[in-house]
């Protein structure tokens, strides 16, 4: 389960690259298509629950002192997945967003990401 929670975070990382490449690139309003933003969501989500559920399992890391990391990973998602929705509201209000709020959203994910890395591949 938790391969299959870092394969979908992965997923959700290339997909919020784009969707930042295209923020970034267009100094007008383009946004990212809804679609992808979608589908950004669905990934880390799912990602989400299927890592919470494989913390159950047994415990990793002990030898390499890595047995936290899942678990600080998850609260790194958790912390990122409450700023996308936050995102997500501000864009329906306002539209185009600024950028560092964006920036901050993929720090925290992203450092998540390399925890959870980390914590399945040790």
């Amino acid at each position: 389960m938790l391969a299959i929670s870092l394969i979908l975070f992965a997923l959700a990382v290339l997909v919020g690259a784009v969707m930042a490449i295209i923020h970034l690139s267009s100094s007008g309003a383009r946004t990212p298509p809804v679609p992808l933003a979608a589908l950004h969501g669905v990934l880390a989500v799912g990602g989400l629950v299927l890592l919470a559920l494989g913390l159950d399992g047994p415990i990793r890391g002990l030898a390499t002192g890595t047995s936290q990391f899942g678990a600080i990973a998850l609260v790194f998602f958790v912390v990122a997945s409450l700023g996308g929705l936050i995102l997500l509201r501000a864009h329906m209000k306002r539209g185009r967003l600024p950028g560092a709020p964006i920036g901050i959203h993929a720090l925290v994910a992203v450092v998540g990401f390399v925890m959870l890395f980390v914590y399945v591949l040790l």
